[in-house]
């Protein structure tokens, strides 16, 4: 076993070991100097609301999306749960993380720190086993002298000394944020430094403002000159009794001619707060983040608005986060031959979804085009499918122009597959019901009593309620336009008559009704 190997296998850190080690402030103070005399690092940028919004919008968008390993076939896709990256992405990344607690672990590191870097650990076989993520503040990229080749120098948190391993290129995934050379990330935070710091420099002056307030607030005014000590005297035994927040609406004692002067607030007091909702704003730009996502109302903003704002969030803050990890996966995890069959992907239709009633008119569309099976639809609405569902609806006044000289000519062909399709879910139904029931019921009485009932009145319902469609397209193909009601009661008339007949056990009864039903001119 390889010296780093094993050390790693040793001495890895791991989160229940020291989790502040995360996002802890820096030990000696490091950061970036600014104009605003603020020090500022990826960890004390987080104290911005504004910062730590975004952060937390991104990583828990992206670590809550399904992301499924796909198996390429000759005509779509299918998810490869037998894959071993299918668990890993989708269920624990390793043993003491759940896939959503690491991807969204590795996307806050790529947020604040613009690198999120992952020690991938490999089974016997050569296999990703588990994915641990790495403190990108301990790691240092260097390219080899000799073999230009790409390693990675991990300071391992709990060694002595700062111990520093050595890590090729192929044990690393990457996650990157923007880059100058493709190979190692900016910060974000870096960048802009200045920016984060005029808000952070606000929220202590605020912070300060309100530790130090006095009420009353104002100045104290006499004609007569102070002795040093009378002046003394008075300046701490005032800031005694009225400094602080905790000693505010106390009664002033004023003496020797003493006068109480008040000073309202200035109007740089009054923007500072102007200048607190603009930092939250400005440091939402830096990751894509819109002010209704940060919760700052908006007078201009609309239901409708809302809305598009949701979809433009989508497509193009957290479309551009998804495709960055589904590429350094698909470089990072898959040899070069399981690329050429699977793949990974994130599943971004949750974040598209409309309201209840437009995604049933969409589903609607999509059915009666052809475009979406009903069993498609009920999965996308998280339903048990149905069996007898999965076939595509075919439009029967749309056609490819290729196979417009095999299109049906007759009334008759028209309607005989209709009546086929109808028939067949009947006798499904009816087989099914008919089983049931008499597992169910035993004794030869209960039967017979449940038969009269189920071909008077169940099964009937039941028969109209598949007819009616087909009575209407019936009625079209004849000229004639019938309302609901019409087709239902129609409907209802040739149900009784069938269920008449299948009670006494007609033979070949639904062929017979599928010949009968397709040559008749009109209803």
């Amino acid at each position: 076993m390889p010296l780093t190997r094993y050390m790693l296998q040793q001495q890895r850190f791991h989160p229940s070991q020291s989790p502040p080690e995360w996002f802890r402030e820096y030990a000696l103070g490091m950061g970036w100097d600014t104009a605003a005399g603020v020090t500022v690092n990826p960890d004390t940028a987080m104290r911005v609301t504004g910062a730590l919004a975004c952060i937390r919008v991104i990583a828990d968008t992206e670590a809550s999306l399904p992301f499924f390993t796909y198996r390429r076939l000759a005509r779509g896709k299918e998810k490869a749960t037998d894959h071993y990256l299918y668990s890993i992405l989708h269920d624990e990344a390793n043993s003491e993380m759940s896939a959503f607690t690491y991807r969204r672990t590795i996307t806050a590191h790529v947020a604040s720190r613009g690198n999120g870097i992952s020690e991938i650990e490999f089974d016997g076989a050569g296999r990703v086993k588990a994915l641990w993520p790495l403190n990108p503040d301990k790691v240092e990229l260097k390219r080899d002298a000799i073999s230009k080749k790409l390693f990675y120098f991990y300071t391992l948190p709990e060694s002595e000394g700062g111990h520093v391993v050595r890590l090729p290129a192929d044990r690393i995934l990457h996650i990157k944020w923007l880059s100058q050379n493709g190979l190692w990330a900016m910060s974000p935070v870096q960048i802009a430094r200045e920016s984060f710091a005029i808000s952070l420099a606000a929220q202590e002056f605020m912070a300060r403002f309100f530790s130090n307030d006095a009420s009353p607030r104002g100045a104290l005014q006499t004609d007569q000159a102070l002795s040093d000590k009378a002046y003394d005297r008075l300046k701490l035994d005032f800031e005694d009794r009225h400094g602080g927040l905790d000693k505010k609406h106390r009664f002033a004692i004023l003496e020797e001619g003493l006068k109480f002067n008040p000073i309202s607030l200035s109007p740089q007091d009054i923007m500072l707060l102007d200048l607190m909702r603009f930092g939250i704003e400005d440091v939402g730009r830096i990751w894509g983040i819109s002010s209704d996502m940060l919760n700052l109302a908006d007078k201009a903003a609309t239901y409708a608005s809302v809305e598009q704002f949701g979809i433009r969030f989508t497509s193009h803050t957290v479309r551009p986060w998804t495709v960055n990890w589904e590429q350094e996966i698909h470089r990072s995890l898959l040899t070069r031959s399981e690329r050429k069959e699977y793949f990974v992907e994130h599943n971004l239709d949750g974040l598209l979804r409309g309201d209840y009633k437009t995604r049933m008119d969409g589903h609607s569309v999509a059915i009666q085009a052809g475009f979406e099976t009903r069993n498609e639809a009920r999965e996308l609405e998280n339903k048990n499918p149905i069996e007898g569902l999965d076939e595509p609806l075919v439009p029967l006044n749309m056609a490819n122009a290729s196979t417009t000289q095999d299109q049906p000519t007759t009334q008759r062909d028209v309607m005989l597959p209709i009546y086929q399709d109808v028939f067949q879910r009947i006798e499904r139904r009816e087989k099914h019901d008919i089983d049931a029931a008499t597992k169910k019921l035993k004794e030869q009485p209960k039967i017979f009593e449940w038969f009269s009932s189920f071909y008077t009145v169940d099964h009937p319902a039941f028969v109209a309620l598949q007819l009616a469609p087909a009575m209407k397209a019936h009625a079209a193909l004849s000229g004639r336009s019938l309302s609901d009601n019409q087709a239902q009661a129609i409907a209802g008339a040739l149900a009784k008559q069938y269920c008449e007949e299948a009670n006494k056990g007609e033979p070949n009864l639904s062929q017979s009704w599928i010949e009968r039903l397709s040559e008749r001119s009109e209803l």
